[in-house]
């Protein structure tokens, strides 16, 4: 690679004085957006402080106060059925709710009813499509987390977990409180398995 170096942890000046002005450029961004963002709140008091509260992943009091949220059938259900009612119960409490499954959402039942399709043409969407790429899915959960402003749940067959461990490791070591709804886990991969809920926030350890 043609590397003249052998000093470690050696950075070029050319190098360095890139990223210096890289810098400069994000800092220059930052002020434009912090200005532009002090009008909003001058104008919008409310909807800039529900913006502010999102970004520091505040939730709301009372999320789970309501009777109805834990009223239940005396009939037995699958863990996945009453999973897919919790989420349709929060939608409503948390607008900042959003996520998919590895393309089995009407089996682990993670659609989020009435909440739109996210796509190139609708950003007001709140169910995701992320087809069957189970490490993609995760990653782009966390990356939304780590940018902040939404709750973000995947989702997948337990059996296909092994596919975004490198993932989930991520966000465990940054802490990251993405909700992974894994269902249909049994000998034989049934349908009503035990259904594995990791709230947030995830702990590291």
């Amino acid at each position: 690679m043609k590397w003249q170096s052998s000093e470690p942890f050696f950075v070029p000046d050319e190098i360095l004085g890139h990223y210096k002005k890289l810098a400069q450029k994000g800092e220059a961004l930052e002020e434009e957006w912090n200005a532009l963002f002090d009008r909003y709140r001058h104008d919008y008091p409310e909807l800039a402080q529900a913006l502010a509260d999102r970004m520091e992943m505040k939730l709301p009091d009372g999320l789970f106060d309501e009777k109805t949220f834990w009223v239940k059938s005396e009939k037995a259900d699958a863990t996945r059925n009453i999973s897919g009612r919790v989420l349709n119960e929060l939608k409503d409490k948390l607008p900042c709710l959003i996520g998919g499954s590895a393309d089995l959402a009407p089996s682990n039942k993670t659609n989020l009813s009435g909440a739109g399709d996210f796509s190139a043409g609708d950003y007001g969407g709140r169910n995701i499509h992320f087809g069957v790429r189970e490490m993609s899915m995760t990653a782009i959960g966390n990356g939304m987390l780590l940018h902040g402003g939404v709750k973000t749940y995947v989702a997948t067959f337990a059996v296909f977990s092994d596919y975004a461990k490198p993932m989930f490791r991520m966000s465990s070591l940054m802490e990251l409180p993405l909700i992974f709804v894994l269902s249909h886990d049994s000998i034989g991969m049934g349908e009503d398995g035990p259904i594995f809920l990791v709230p947030f926030p995830a702990k590291a350890g």
